[in-house]
């Protein structure tokens, strides 16, 4: 069974984040307010919660199949590591480095090492995103920094997911034009 193309997931998760995003420019500076929440901003918050979840799930079904992706040419985290390890509260925050960006150095080493005619997935990009989100924490309760680093951390992981979700596909592309790779890491003759 083959899995299913992940630009729709990446289509899901965009949705998602902006949405969530939104949101909580919309809801933080009513929680931030003297008088108790209305109905109103308590509806938003749980809309605002169902989306954060969905960010979750379809932004772990992208980094599984990313790491998947490349364990037959010598991919050093498991699927299921690099997934759940991000899942425990404090230790993603240093684990992301390892997730993404250790992601982009594997993919791009092993698609020169093995010359795949895919675009390498920009590193510095995915480290970006890391360092927004671990910036976003700290200024999460200061009003008008917090909007701007929720935005430029959404944008910073919109573009390096588009990134990693662009690379994987090439590597699939490629691999089921029947000009693959063997399970050795070799490619296969044309």
């Amino acid at each position: 069974m083959t899995a299913p193309p992940l630009r729709p997931c990446f289509t899901a998760l965009a949705c998602a984040w902006v949405s969530m995003e939104f949101l909580s420019l919309a809801i933080l500076p009513l929680l931030m307010m003297d008088q108790p929440p209305g109905e109103a901003v308590v509806f938003l918050a749980g809309v605002m919660l169902a989306a954060t979840a969905a960010w979750a799930l379809v932004g772990g079904i992208i980094l599984h199949r990313a790491w998947r992706a490349i364990q037959p040419h010598g991919g050093t985290v498991t699927p299921g590591l690099a997934v759940g390890l991000m899942a425990v509260p404090g230790f993603n925050l240093v684990w992301q480095f390892r997730a993404f960006v250790g992601f982009a150095r594997e993919f791009n080493a092993i698609s020169a090492r093995l010359s795949l005619p895919v675009r390498p997935i920009p590193d510095r990009l995915l480290r970006s995103y890391a360092i927004s989100n671990l910036a976003a924490l700290p200024l999460m309760f200061v009003p008008g920094l917090a909007q701007v680093a929720g935005v430029a951390a959404c944008v910073l992981g919109l573009l390096s997911v588009r990134a990693v979700v662009e690379g994987v596909a090439m590597l699939e592309a490629y691999e089921s034009e029947g000009t693959g790779i063997d399970g050795a890491g070799l490619p296969l003759a044309a």
